[in-house]
């Protein structure tokens, strides 16, 4: 696994894992860094009303790039509908995406999900490979713990 940190234009806490670049909040200035890294996608996981989300989806769709809303977490944890649909998603595109929440903690708790039920990598090393590329929350990995014990 390829954990490197990146610092890119208007984008807090940016991480390049494998393909797949994670992050907090992007902006509009973040569109060059994504056209050179020939991202084609970008999931945001944060919540329905935490932003504007369709400002958002505005500039990126006009940079020619597909653009997904999926929260990630709702009241009671992960939520496996978004999971689920945002795997297929990485899937298609051979896991390189442009993938962000506000702070990217959000990621950091979701990719330990996906490292142990995609990847199998042990729960102990997806969880310090997840705080690696930006968790630094406590309680986000206990709510993929708990997501996992299901």
């Amino acid at each position: 696994m390829d954990i490197r940190r990146l610092n890119w234009n208007g984008m807090m806490g940016t991480y390049k894992v494998d393909n797949m670049i994670f992050g907090g909040q992007i902006s509009p200035e973040t569109i060059d860094e994504m056209k050179q890294a020939e991202l084609n996608v970008v999931i945001n996981m944060r919540n329905h009303g935490e932003n504007d989300s369709e400002v958002e989806r505005a500039y990126i769709e006009k940079a020619g790039i597909t653009y997904h809303h999926l929260p990630i977490l709702g009241p009671t944890g992960f939520q496996e509908d978004s999971i689920l649909k945002v795997r297929e998603i990485l899937k298609e595109n051979d896991y390189k995406a442009m993938i962000h929440c506000a702070s990217g903690n959000r990621i950091g708790g979701w990719y330990i999900i996906e490292q142990v039920q995609v990847f199998e990598v042990p729960m102990d090393q997806a969880i310090e490979n997840s705080f690696q590329c930006g968790l630094s929350n406590p309680m986000l990995v206990q709510l993929a713990q708990a997501y996992l014990a299901k």
